[in-house]
C-alpha cells in the first residue's frame, strides 16, 4: 500500500455472512494499492470470519477487526471510520454490491473541498442479480454541488428531497471525507436511535458542509434484509419516524422549513398504504397501539392530505387488512 490511503470502504457488520462475500467480491477488484476494507464485526457467530479471511489471503490490504459482541450500528459504524486510513471514507452495507466500474467513476468526479458525496442506487430483491427499480431520492437528476451551509442552497436541497436517503439514511450512499468527519461530534443521547451518522453530518453545517450529489447509481441495495427489523415491523416505523422528527427538531428546531422536510421524507416512505401494511404484521395488540400513535405522528403536519391519509389509516378495520393486501399483491403482479 502506499504512505497515502485514498480511499476506505468502511464496513460494519453483524451475521452476514451469507452476503459479505459478494460484497467483497464486487469491491475488491476495483481496489488499487492505495486502498483498504476496514471490516467491523460485532462478534458475528456465523461463517463471517472465515469468509473474510479467505479474502485476505488474496487481498492483503483488508483489515477485520472483530470484537467480543456487537456495539450497535451507530458505534460500529463509527469505529470503522475511526480505525480507516483514507483520505475518503466509504460506508457500505456488508450486504450490498458495488457496480463495475464505480470506484473509477467516483474517484473521477472528486473535487477539493467537497465534505461528502451522496451516490445513486438501484433497489433489487433478497437475490441482488433481480433489479426491482432505480431509487430516485431526489427530484434533482444531475450531478450537482450544494453548499449545505448556505440556507438557500440547503433548502432548495431540501425541497426536492423525495425520501431520507436525500438526507444521509443509507449509508452505502455516503463517501466522507475522513477529516471533515473527524472535526465533527455528536451529542451522547443519539446513540442507539441508528441514524447518529446524519447527526454527525449535519452538525458540519457550522463549520462548512458541503454536499456533492452523484444520482447515478453506483450500486445494487439488497432487499429484504433490513436488519433493523429484527425487532418486528412497528419498531422499524418507529425508528425512521421517532428517529426523524427528533433529528429536524434538534437539528434545526421543530418548525423550520428544514424539520418539515424531514418529517415530509419520512412519510413518503411510510405512507399510510405501507402503514396498513405494517399494521397486518403487528404481532399483538400492543404493537398495534404503537402504529397507531405512530400513525398520528406522522400525518400531523396540517394539510388536507395529511388528514385524508390518517383518515385511511385510522379507518380500514384490521380484520380486513390480510385481504387487501393479497388484492394489493395483486393489482402488482397484474401490472408486472
Amino acid at each position: 500500500m502506499s504512505d497515502e490511503t485514498l480511499l476506505s470502504f468502511c464496513i460494519p457488520t453483524y451475521n452476514f455472512g451469507e452476503f459479505i462475500g459478494e460484497t467483497l467480491a464486487s469491491i475488491v477488484p476495483q481496489m488499487e494499492d492505495n486502498m483498504e476494507i476496514v471490516i467491523v464485526d460485532g462478534g458475528s457467530t456465523d461463517s463471517t470470519e472465515e469468509i473474510v479471511s479467505g479474502f485476505q489471503k488474496m487481498y492483503p490490504n483488508i483489515y477485520y477487526h472483530k470484537f467480543e459482541q456487537r456495539g450497535g450500528i451507530d458505534r460500529d459504524m463509527a469505529l470503522s471510520i475511526s480505525l480507516a486510513k483514507g483520505k475518503y471514507c466509504w460506508l457500505f452495507s456488508a450486504d450490498d454490491v458495488l457496480k463495475r466500474g464505480a470506484v473509477a467513476k467516483l474517484l473521477s468526479k472528486t473535487e477539493g473541498g467537497i465534505d461528502v458525496y451522496l451516490v445513486g442506487l438501484t433497489l433489487c430483491g433478497l437475490d441482488v442479480d433481480t433489479v426491482l427499480s432505480e431509487h430516485f431520492f431526489s427530484a434533482i437528476q444531475t450531478d450537482m454541488v450544494v453548499n449545505l451551509s448556505d440556507e438557500k442552497e440547503r433548502l432548495s436541497y431540501f425541497e426536492n428531497a423525495r425520501t431520507t436517503t436525500a438526507f444521509f439514511s443509507f449509508m452505502s450512499s455516503l463517501i466522507i471525507d475522513r477529516k471533515k468527519w473527524k472535526e465533527s461530534s455528536v451529542d451522547e443521547r443519539f446513540y442507539g436511535n441508528c441514524w447518529t451518522h446524519v447527526v454527525r453530518l449535519f452538525n458540519m453545517i457550522p463549520q462548512g458542509l458541503k454536499l456533492k450529489l452523484l444520482p447515478e447509481s453506483y450500486m445494487r441495495k439488497r432487499g429484504d434484509n433490513d436488519s433493523f427489523m429484527e425487532h418486528g415491523a412497528v419498531h422499524r416505523a418507529a425508528i425512521s419516524i421517532d428517529g426523524f422528527h427528533d433529528m429536524g427538531k434538534t437539528l434545526f428546531g421543530e418548525d423550520s422549513k428544514e424539520a418539515f422536510h424531514f418529517r415530509r421524507v419520512v412519510r413518503n416512505e411510510l405512507s399510510a398504504p405501507v402503514l396498513l401494511a405494517k399494521k397486518a404484521k403487528a404481532r399483538n395488540r400492543e404493537e398495534r397501539r404503537q402504529l397507531n400513535q405512530l400513525a398520528q405522528k406522522n400525518f400531523s403536519d396540517p394539510s388536507l392530505k395529511n388528514r385524508l391519509s390518517y383518515a385511511l389509516y385510522s379507518s380500514i378495520p384490521t380484520f380486513t387488512l390480510p385481504l387487501l393486501q393479497k388484492i394489493w399483491r395483486l393489482k402488482r403482479f397484474i401490472k408486472t
